[in-house]
Parts: C-alpha cells; sequence; structure tokens
C-alpha cells in the first residue's frame, strides 16, 4: 500500500460500502497536501484510539471535521459524522486478518501537526481505509464542483 502522500488521481484504494458492509476498491479523485500559511502553522487533529474485538489496537489520526464511520448495534448500518462529534464507545470498523469487524471507539486525544504535513485524499465511493480503519473521504458538490472538474483534464 502506497503512503497517502504519494497517491494521485486514478490510483485505486481500499475503500468500504456502507450498504453493503464489504471492503472495495476506489480510484481517488482527488489528493492534495496542504501548504501552510506560515512557518509555525499548526492543525488541529484527533487520535482516535480502537479496541479490536481481537484484543488488538488500531488508531487513526484525522483533523476534527474530518468524516469516520460509526456503527449502530441495532441495525448493524453505518453513519458518517465528524471524529469531533464521535463519543467513547462509538462502534467503527476495523480490518484485521479476519476481514472487518466491528470494534469500540476507546479513547480521544487532541494534538497537531505542522500544516504542510496535512494531506487530503478523495475517492469516488466517498470512503477509504487508513491503517486498516474505515474513513471518510468525501467531496462537498461545492468542493467538487470548483476544483475536481478542472483537475480532471490535467
Amino acid at each position: 500500500a502506497k503512503p497517502l502522500r504519494e497517491l494521485k488521481h486514478g490510483d485505486l484504494v481500499k475503500s468500504f460500502d456502507p450498504i453493503t458492509g464489504e471492503i472495495t476498491y476506489s480510484p481517488v479523485a482527488a489528493a492534495f497536501q496542504h501548504t501552510s500559511s506560515g512557518t509555525q502553522a499548526r492543525a488541529s487533529m484527533l487520535t482516535l484510539n480502537i479496541q479490536n474485538d481481537d484484543g488488538t489496537e488500531s488508531s487513526l489520526q484525522v483533523t476534527p471535521t474530518h468524516h469516520v464511520w460509526i456503527g449502530t448495534t441495532e441495525n448493524n448500518s453505518f453513519s458518517r459524522v465528524a471524529a469531533q462529534d464521535a463519543t467513547l464507545g462509538s462502534i467503527i470498523s476495523v480490518e484485521t486478518e479476519n476481514g472487518l469487524v466491528r470494534s469500540t471507539l476507546t479513547s480521544i486525544s487532541m494534538g497537531s501537526i505542522p500544516e504542510n504535513e496535512l494531506i487530503n485524499v478523495y475517492t469516488e465511493a466517498g470512503t477509504i481505509i487508513v491503517d486498516g480503519v474505515v474513513a471518510g473521504s468525501t467531496i462537498d458538490n461545492d468542493f467538487s464542483d470548483y476544483w475536481l472538474k478542472p483537475m480532471a483534464t490535467l
């Protein structure tokens, strides 16, 4: 698997279909690395720590407004929520050797990284599996219309 910073338009990445609950592959619609607005500019980050059913642990580092897929225990469905709105005990899908497992969010910590290390990858499916954790990679219509249509010709 390629590091996020090496992904480019058209690359296939592991993705998640929230309707079927299956792992799929989706083309990258856009990928870019942020430029810093100053030498000391930093981006807020959340680290989501997850306990898998098999006793292993996973983690995902995202911006507070980045979407993650949170599951429900009632009907085995998933919904997209901002990471800052996830709560302890939330169900998150994680890919393990045994396929996708429903895992529990055990802690959330806040930190920051240099802004120029922040990378956005958007897929056609709207999801991406990063370090085994299912995350959102959705583009809103304004972003898509403004940025992606001109990029499609590159």
